[in-house]
């Protein structure tokens, strides 16, 4: 009769992200907080949602379908809230994702803007006097959106926050590489360490820092697939691209005990 949603990605970005909160500023915190919040009143919302529907379908008296009317327009009206402020706090997350660009951010942020603006937009749609039939027809035009929109609007800023988190990584490495590989030439320029032997780790940790770009760059570029017509293109893409940034940690746990080695030795001939 009625769909419900749940936005499958909630315990997934609560779980997966925490930074320290800061005092009156609207940050990702702040933004998890009114999420949950607003989590609560949805679970409350929609148990007594299903306990009114149920009532109503085992005795459908008039009084059982007006408590069932009224709790599918204040659970209606929750759900909205609900994907709203998910959608912020997915827009925060973004925001403090220092490995995406800002052109990168702002591509995300105009398709959130869009979705948030149009679940909010919705309150003013339903009306406290609207008959069951009449919500419950509303309801679909947002099962509608949530399909064709919303869901693929949250796997693609998904999708790039599992990247920038990854280019994050990979760039701290590389700075940190670039000042061992500074110092380690200075130092065989004193003859105290192998060149030859240094030559071969530059170019083993140049090959893992090169795979990772590789993956980075063939992450974003089929990011856009997410919006592709291919209806198959579009349900893959998400999966794969979580799939191949599972597989760079291997590089990265390989580049992290390269520098290990790099640094260690290093500082043996300092």
């Amino acid at each position: 009769m009625l769909k419900i949603i749940i936005v499958a990605f909630a315990s997934f970005l609560i779980s997966h992200f925490s930074f320290p909160a800061l005092a009156q500023e609207f940050n990702f915190e702040k933004a998890k907080s009114d999420y949950v919040f607003n989590f609560d009143n949805y679970n409350q919302k929609l148990f007594d949602f299903n306990l009114k529907k149920d009532s109503y379908n085992k005795n459908s008296t008039l009084s059982l379908k007006e408590e069932f009317r009224i709790s599918t327009y204040n659970f209606l009206l929750q759900r909205n809230r609900l994907i709203s402020t998910y959608l912020t706090m997915l827009r925060m997350r973004v925001l403090e994702e220092m490995g995406l660009t800002d052109n990168q951010k702002s591509k995300i942020f105009e398709k959130i803007d869009q979705e948030v603006a149009w679940y909010k937009s919705r309150e003013s749609n339903y009306n406290k006097e609207d008959i069951l039939e009449d919500l419950i027809n509303k309801s679909r035009e947002e099962d509608s959106q949530y399909e064709t929109n919303t869901d693929l609007v949250i796997k693609y800023a998904l999708g790039f926050v599992g990247i920038g988190e990854v280019t994050e990584i990979k760039n701290n490495h590389h700075k940190l590489y670039q000042k061992l590989k500074s110092e380690a030439l200075s130092i065989i320029e004193l003859k105290r360490l192998n060149n030859s032997l240094f030559n071969r780790w530059f170019a083993e940790i140049d090959k893992e820092l090169e795979l990772l770009n590789k993956t980075i760059d063939n992450q974003t570029t089929k990011m856009d697939n997410v919006f592709s017509e291919d209806e198959f293109k579009r349900e893959k893409v998400y999966e794969d691209v979580t799939k191949e940034l599972d597989l760079a940690k291997t590089n990265m746990i390989k580049l992290n005990e390269f520098m290990y080695e790099l640094e260690t030795r290093v500082q043996e001939k300092r």
